[in-house]
């Protein structure tokens, strides 16, 4: 059997990268196995109160109290924090030139949370974009506004709230991603027929060709403006 411990007096824990101190009444005896378990819960709480960011989270507030995530929400939250991570160093740093090791360490996850939702750095950055995109159409589709001047409108007043991210993957020379996305999103589908899989195309495209261009040159008009511009050019 294992020896009980006595905990007597403070410890010190390191939990990731930061210290923590833990006080413990005296004379309370606990095996091995129950006193990691009452450390780690204990460790969590804290950070959880204190609303301190942990490596990987057990727990999160929600409207002031702390509870236990699932393992969605875990996976959500590391996900999170290597898109977060990511975005951070690519401001100071070209994607080819920042490693794996530094998107962790940022991110203060481990390889294999990275491994187990991303297949390389691309893939960080195309997922981000996907999700947006996907949160704008499903924001847009509750709108109940089905004109394709109300369609662009929303489009690029979702490109101007996140100029920053957008105009940074342009200036990292990596915007076929956005091409990819929204190829995904509103590109033409092997079912589709010929002639709708050549106008969605052509539309898709060109759609894609009036952000690029907009977003290169600086973002001047407002997103009306260019949902305006586009109907006068016959995409009403």
């Amino acid at each position: 059997m294992i020896p009980a411990k006595i905990i007597t007096a403070k410890r010190i824990i390191r939990f990731g990268v930061k210290k923590l101190l833990i006080f413990f009444p005296p004379f309370l005896f606990l095996d091995n196995a129950a006193f990691n378990a009452v450390t780690f819960v204990t460790v969590q709480m804290y950070h959880c109160l204190s609303g301190k960011s942990m490596k990987v989270s057990e727990m999160e507030q929600r409207g002031g109290k702390c509870t236990i995530m699932n393992n969605s929400e875990k996976n959500s939250y590391v996900m999170q924090q290597i898109v977060q991570a990511t975005v951070e160093l690519l401001k100071q740093q070209e994607l080819s030139d920042i490693s794996i090791r530094q998107i962790t360490e940022k991110a203060e996850v481990s390889r294999n949370s990275f491994y187990r939702n991303y297949k390389d750095k691309e893939d960080i950055l195309f997922s981000y974009v996907r999700n947006l995109l996907t949160a704008w159409r499903e924001e847009y589709d509750k709108s109940n506004q089905d004109s394709n001047a109300a369609l662009y409108g929303s489009l690029f007043a979702h490109f101007k709230k996140y100029s920053d991210f957008y105009i940074l993957l342009k200036k990292r020379g990596l915007f076929h991603l956005l091409l990819k996305a929204l190829l995904q999103e509103a590109g033409a589908k092997p079912d589709h027929d010929n002639m709708a899989a050549y106008v969605i195309s052509f539309v898709a495209y060109g759609t894609f060709g009036w952000i690029d261009e907009w977003i290169g040159r600086g973002m001047q008009e407002s997103a009306e403006t260019m949902a305006e511009l586009l109907s006068s050019y016959g995409m009403k």
